[in-house]
């Protein structure tokens, strides 16, 4: 849905750059952001001086977003550079910047003073953007998406269809219906993401036979569906020792919860309608403020 913003966002002639947290590596990030640009020449000021130009030419704000900062590498890209990487925006009152983070991810990166906004995916329109996203992946809609909450859930519906893609599959597999093989499929497509993820050879089954061991913890009384963090990465060391690494680990951060994650965006200053194109924009002010957050 950021992206569907920048879409219209330059639909209307307002300078918008998206930098997507999963295609950098864990080094500084300004270069990587450049060089992804065709820009690896060029300065920091420089481009931000000409963002900051050419929103002043349309009369707008041009707006730099950065999707999910957990993603990939992200929590040792952000974590000592976030602030400095939005100290840079300060010089630059036309050129707003937009970050979205899952609130899980929220403790380990340093934006505690940052008001935020929470995401509640899909809202109160859950049947009807399952069906488009659905439509939009090309995936054959059946009666399950209808019938079952779950697929109303953004993250649940996404983790699913990656895993449809992954097995060049069109449609839901039939047979999908109770909520336990429901969730027998779901676990089945996050732990294949988590296999190609930490490079784990898929015959031994370990993020599953992991993932399994959890659910039944969890569901144990008096637990009430949920789990310690301790417990939980105890239990995941069992079956992937991470050796004290992060990048190694099953549980990787996250806290072991039932509960669906919620994602927040930040921004640098408060969002305002588009001014005429004939129009000013007048200096703005520096001060952080949110604006609608997308997921």
């Amino acid at each position: 849905m950021l992206a569907d913003f920048g879409v219209r966002q330059m639909a209307s002639g307002c300078p918008f750059v998206l930098v997507l947290t999963q295609t950098l590596g864990d080094s500084e990030p300004w270069p990587q952001i450049l060089q992804q640009l065709d820009l690896g020449d060029c300065r920091v000021a420089e481009f931000l001086g000409a963002l900051d130009a050419a929103a002043e030419a349309a009369g707008s704000r041009a707006v730099v977003a950065v999707d999910a900062l957990n993603e990939r590498h992200g929590l040792q890209l952000w974590r000592d550079r976030l602030a400095g990487f939005l100290k840079v925006f300060e010089a630059f009152p036309r050129v707003s910047v937009i970050l979205t983070l899952r609130s899980t991810y929220e403790a380990h990166l340093p934006v505690p003073e940052l008001p935020r906004l929470v995401h509640h995916g899909f809202a109160g329109h859950a049947g009807v953007a399952a069906k488009a996203y659905l439509d939009v992946r090309g995936i054959a809609r059946t009666s399950s998406p209808n019938l079952l909450r779950e697929f109303e859930n953004p993250l649940f519906l996404r983790t699913c269809c990656d895993y449809l893609d992954r097995e060049k599959l069109k449609a839901i597999p039939k047979g999908v219906q109770g909520i336990s093989a429901l969730f027998g499929f779901y676990l089945s497509a996050i732990a294949s993401k988590i296999e190609t993820k930490l490079g784990l050879e898929r015959l031994r089954s370990i993020p599953l036979s992991a993932l399994k061991a959890f659910t039944q913890m969890a569901a144990q009384w008096p637990r009430a569906g949920s789990v310690s963090k301790v417990e939980a990465m105890e239990l995941f060391d069992r079956y992937l020792p991470s050796i004290g690494l992060e990048s190694r680990s099953l549980f990787s951060g996250r806290k072991a919860r039932t509960q669906p994650e919620s994602r927040w965006s930040l921004s640098k200053a408060p969002k305002r309608p588009a001014l005429p194109a004939n129009s000013r924009a007048s200096p703005l002010p520096r001060r952080r403020r949110l604006v609608p957050g997308y997921d």
